[in-house]
């Protein structure tokens, strides 16, 4: 029914009552909730695997370009010490002439322990380079042990090896002296042209009973 006002002869609209909002059962909000708490958890563990995935690629591939640099140092700083043996004739005839222990004067002794050391030197620093990092650790013992071991072989590389081997440290001598060993060991040793042929170790000739 409506009302009419006396004094302005409008009819008032009758009270509506609008039915309320059904409230969700308590148990269906707390599913709702703990489904997109697992929802968000599986999101985050999906984003923490590409995560790590993104990152592992980044390791490898620093550590990769790491190594590249390590290698083109190591290249450069022998090339200088071969073009500078090699690039001159008068140079080279020294370099052999010492390794076969021809006898030297002062200087030139100077001369060659200077390059012996500067071979060593250089070889000592992919030793200390592969001790302090993980990339790159077979190096030593398979590329850069080896042509200092063919060095020290030879009649002054051995003598210079035995004169200056205390100024290096200990465990860098050592492996030298493996590579060394196993270079004397090799099936090189039995050649008359190999550098780490030693007269001596032959066997004695048999002796025939005539």
């Amino acid at each position: 029914m409506t009302a009419t006002d006396s004094h302005t002869g409008v009819t008032a609209a009758p009270n509506v009552v609008l039915p309320a909002a059904p409230t969700p059962a308590p148990g269906r909000q707390v599913n709702w909730l703990q489904a997109a708490a697992q929802v968000a958890e599986i999101v985050g563990v999906i984003v923490v695997i590409a995560s790590l995935f993104y990152l592992s690629t980044q390791v490898q591939q620093n550590t990769t370009q790491l190594r590249r640099a390590d290698l083109n140092a190591t290249q450069d700083h022998w090339s200088a010490i071969r073009l500078f043996i090699a690039g001159d004739r008068d140079r080279a005839a020294f370099w052999s002439a010492s390794l076969n222990g021809a006898e030297l004067d002062p200087p030139d002794q100077l001369r060659f322990n200077a390059l012996m050391a500067e071979h060593a030197r250089a070889t000592f620093q992919i030793w200390d380079r592969n001790r302090s990092s993980s990339f790159g650790s077979d190096d030593f013992a398979l590329y850069a042990a080896p042509p200092l071991a063919r060095l020290i072989c030879t009649t002054g590389g051995r003598l210079w090896w035995a004169n200056f081997r205390g100024e290096y440290p200990p465990p860098f001598a050592s492996e030298v002296d493996k590579a060394l060993a196993g270079m004397i060991a090799g099936p090189g040793s039995g050649d008359l042209a190999h550098p780490c042929f030693d007269p001596d170790a032959l066997p004695a000739p048999a002796v025939q009973n005539g």
